[in-house]
């Protein structure tokens, strides 16, 4: 299937879960495949079924915040407490930005474990 419209076009992929189960190191590390914004983004946390499939049960959810990332570079996302780094760090090879979750323990703990990522096409907050 060909998707058309850009606007709803994965310009991130999810490459691997680093440092599984490591409090203070695990992190999601993410590709830019594509020049975006992180806002249009976020990253769930499933359990899964007694079969092995993925359940509907969301445990946790992170919601990136308003920021520019270019083709090439590299999202980490600890699940950890930390500062997100509004910077770069840039080594020979690639850019690295880096986000805490900011959980109080290590969520990847399982190995059917999935991590959702998903392209949000509209976000409203509101009061209630």
């Amino acid at each position: 299937m060909q998707i058309k419209d850009s606007s709803t076009k994965m310009r991130l992929s999810v490459s691997k879960i680093a440092d599984k189960d490591d409090e203070g190191k695990e992190q999601l590390i993410i590709e830019v495949l594509e020049d975006c914004n992180l806002f249009d983004y976020m990253v769930l946390d499933t359990t899964y079924n007694n079969d092995g499939s993925v359940s509907n049960l969301l445990r946790h959810c992170y919601l990136f915040p308003d920021y520019e990332v270019k083709k090439g570079e590299v999202v980490r996302l600890y699940s950890t407490k930390g500062k997100n780094n509004k910077g770069q760090f840039t080594n020979s090879k690639k850019t690295y930005h880096t986000f805490y979750w900011g959980l109080d323990k290590s969520i990847w703990n399982n190995e059917k474990d999935k991590a959702l990522l998903m392209k949000i096409a509209n976000r409203i907050v509101t009061n209630v």
